[in-house]
């Protein structure tokens, strides 16, 4: 588990995959323009809308700490990301909160079912601790496939989850083109292998941040006044 907390004004960078090169931009910058500190989204075009690539997440994440050590990285495809309405941006910078603390978060459409492992998490709207990835059938939880996280402590796990991924992304950028000796199947799977398979499964690090949570409220009365409505201080 990582806790180590990042500053305040790292840059957030937003990295969007996209099946159109051109439709959804206007879309997702505006979402992103409601988003204080969040810099211009960068596109991935011609990319499947179904999700992010692995191969994706861990690039942006070794171009990211070229620009600051502890940049935060929102991924997700165009479809994804314009499809949760006024709530969207709100939950982005809850989940920007969250993953400067190491967490790896998915933005999720409703709550971890109760007797899941999920826990909240104190002082985080709408945050649960995921923990280890196991398959709950009926659950009521909906992730998004939006994900967001610090790309250090990203990349600190890829190293230990998927570090042969890690190595091909690394050789890719530093030389244009695969050049080193590979394994068979090794590029067969960086050009495949998806976020969700290759790395969210795999890690224990995992939280959720519910788009649209409130904090719950309860009513308190008072002598002589009429019930005052005040908010609950997460647990």
């Amino acid at each position: 588990m990582f806790s180590v907390v990042s500053k305040d004004d790292t840059p957030v960078l937003p990295f969007i995959a996209q099946a159109d090169s051109v439709a959804p931009e206007m879309d997702v910058r505006r979402v992103i323009a409601q988003c204080a500190g969040f810099q211009l989204p960068r596109f991935f075009s011609n990319e499947p809308a179904q999700s992010v690539r692995l191969a994706i997440a861990l690039t942006t994440a070794i171009l990211a700490q070229q620009q600051s050590t502890q940049a935060v990285i929102v991924q997700a495809t165009a479809q994804q990301f314009t499809n949760h309405g006024a709530s969207l941006a709100e939950a982005l910078q809850r989940g920007v909160q969250l993953a400067r603390t190491g967490k790896v978060v998915e933005l999720a459409a409703s709550r971890p079912a109760s007797a899941s492992s999920a826990r909240e998490i104190r002082g985080v709207t709408g945050g649960y601790h995921l923990g280890e990835y196991r398959e709950q059938a009926g659950s009521a939880y909906q992730g998004t496939g939006i994900f967001v996280f610090r790309a250090d402590s990203f990349l600190v796990e890829a190293e230990i989850l998927c570090g042969d991924m890690l190595a091909l992304c690394r050789e890719a950028l530093s030389r244009g083109q695969i050049s080193a000796p590979v394994s068979d199947g090794s590029l067969d799977s960086l050009a495949t292998l998806s976020f969700w398979n290759g790395f969210w499964t795999r890690t224990d690090n995992r939280a959720a941040i519910v788009i649209g949570e409130q904090p719950e409220t309860v009513s308190i009365p008072a002598t002589g006044l009429a019930t005052v409505e005040r908010r609950r201080v997460q647990r």
